[in-house]
């Protein structure tokens, strides 16, 4: 029987193994994770983007309140005036805390993808490494060298030695 051949296969057909429960458990775990995290996030700034649109809106309302309020009296404008001034600014101020929390949640989401992206590179190069080295061995070790290499282990075997 050819031992270094068995042995030799087992190991290629464990690393194939490993890679699919890798591969596998990427996929079942953590890709529906990331799409769910993706999506809930999405959902988060598509809301975010919603009430800034709605206030927005409520500015553009209070501005043009604030035209008809001119032309009704010089006091009444006055007070319109500074009452839209006094809440547009809080309304920005608040728009831009907002467009800052939002900000660094799409660092935070990039960072995260970043690594993501590290860890599917590093499978990715190791993949391409194993298929290489298939190759490499595959060219480089032929019929006399498998049978050399046999024969020293059984030599080695038979003798008490390690190989």
């Amino acid at each position: 029987m050819n031992y270094d051949a068995i042995a030799l296969w087992s190991q290629v057909l464990a690393a194939f193994a490993f890679a699919a429960i890798i591969v596998w458990g990427y996929r079942k775990f953590l890709i529906p994770s990331l799409q769910a995290a993706t999506v809930a996030k999405n959902e988060e700034i598509a809301a975010r983007e919603r009430r800034r649109d709605e206030a927005k809106r409520a500015a553009e309302s209070a501005r043009a309140k604030i035209g008809d309020a001119e032309n009704s009296a010089g006091g009444i404008r006055d007070r319109a005036i500074h009452e839209a001034s006094r809440r547009s600014e809080h309304m920005i101020s608040e728009a831009w805390r907002e467009s800052e929390r939002t900000l660094r949640g799409a660092e935070h989401e990039l960072a995260r993808t970043r690594l993501i992206a590290r860890d599917q590179l590093r499978v990715d190069m190791l993949e391409r490494a194993l298929q290489r080295a298939r190759a490499h061995f595959r060219e480089k070790i032929d019929a006399a060298t498998d049978a050399g290499l046999i024969e020293r282990f059984f030599e080695n075997f038979e003798h008490g030695r390690p190989s």
